[in-house]
């Protein structure tokens, strides 16, 4: 690919959302990071954009670089497993970054540049940045017309996270513009092929709009620091862990942080609730809690739980109904303080989804189903 300088200008989000990660992941979590984002223009040329898409619809030179192909959750898929043709399809190497790294190198060469740049150019200490050099994640994402990808956080251990654009806008789709957050101030990026985007991960709100023609194609690759990676053995060509007694207090605690989201990562894929059919949500809607013409409109993309988007045919009020995932439906005081947060957000006059009180008078009875309402009287 040949080394090329390439300038960018990085835009630090001054009106972030704060981040609550810290009380989750704990020293893991790098939400020191400041919200901020970087386009640079002409990361990748058209060749090597070809080879990239060729490589993994291959899946990674037949099969033998080991990409699985994954749902959009994050599922794995069998042999012979279809896509969900509801759900974008994605081919991913996680935590094994080696087959990429030899068959590309220009691409994590160019990543870690961009990095370095990027991240010193929003005040991140050089020491922490050596540290960042583990791709902890690699994912092929393929967009077709009617997928889009709804405001959401990246993995919160993870520092910086970038996106090569794989498609051209306007030739290949229309539609599904990357637009970072927050979302009620949302920056749409107008993005060509062979550009990339480089954003923090913890703290970088962004989605991608409904593609309405065509397929969007993107390369994502997650940068985590080597010495927050469990076990401290890494599959790429990092080496061995660097850094480490510097780091050791953190590193203890991250790597019990990072056991722990991993086992109930596990957990939570192994029970994602099955499809709700939809009858059994109307008549969820109605007994608990008293829609009297519940109409389920669509199902919405959600990693570990069910999100149905309904509305009350008689009075035109619209919903979510969300079946939580059997580890969440397990912990009733995480679900309360879901609720509580809510209220009391919306207490202060904030707009924000409030939970609907169940028809026995408790926001306690919905553990099972979560029903949150989204538009209000006539909404």
């Amino acid at each position: 690919g040949g080394e090329r300088e390439r300038e960018c200008e990085a835009r630090v989000l001054r009106n972030a959302r704060p981040s609550t990660s810290r009380a989750l992941f704990g020293a893991a979590a790098q939400d020191h990071l400041p919200a901020a984002y970087a386009v640079a223009r002409g990361f990748c040329s058209r060749e090597e954009v070809d080879q990239l898409n060729a490589w993994f619809a291959d899946g990674g030179g037949g099969g033998s670089a080991g990409v699985s192909r994954t749902t959009f959750d994050g599922e794995e898929l069998q042999p012979g497993d279809e896509y969900d043709p509801g759900q974008p399809a994605v081919a991913q190497l996680f935590s094994k970054p080696a087959p990429l790294a030899k068959r590309f190198p220009w691409l994590l060469e160019r990543v870690q540049s961009l990095k370095d740049g990027f991240g010193g150019a929003i005040g991140v200490d050089a020491e922490e940045l050596e540290l960042v050099t583990h791709a902890q994640d690699v994912r092929h994402i393929t967009y077709s017309d009617g997928h889009e990808c709804p405001w959401h956080l990246d993995n919160p251990t993870s520092s910086f996270n970038t996106i090569v654009m794989c498609a051209q806008h306007g030739e290949d789709f229309d539609g599904g513009v990357l637009s970072m957050g927050p979302n009620d101030e949302p920056t749409p990026l107008s993005l060509d092929r062979g550009d990339a985007v480089i954003y923090s991960t913890p703290r970088t709100e962004h989605a991608v709009s409904k593609i309405t023609r065509g397929v969007r194609k993107i390369c994502l690759v997650e940068l985590k620091r080597r010495d927050l990676v469990e076990g401290g053995t890494l599959d790429g060509p990092d080496g061995a862990n660097d850094g480490a007694e510097a780091h050791a207090d953190a590193e203890a605690e991250g790597d019990d942080a990072i056991r722990r989201c991993a086992e109930e990562e596990e957990r939570r894929k192994l029970r994602k609730p099955l499809e709700l059919p939809a009858a059994a949500a109307r008549s969820l809607l109605e007994e608990r809690w008293g829609v009297s013409s519940p109409e389920v409109l669509r199902e919405l993309v959600s990693y570990d739980d069910r999100n149905y988007a309904v509305r009350d045919a008689s009075g035109g009020a619209r919903y979510v109904l969300k079946v939580h995932n059997g580890v969440e439906s397990d912990n009733a005081p995480l679900l309360e303080a879901m609720n509580s947060m809510m209220l009391a957000v919306a207490g202060a006059g904030v707009p924000c989804p409030t939970p609907v009180v169940c028809t026995g008078g408790e926001h306690a009875g919905a553990f099972t189903a979560l029903g949150v309402s989204i538009g209000g009287a006539g909404g």
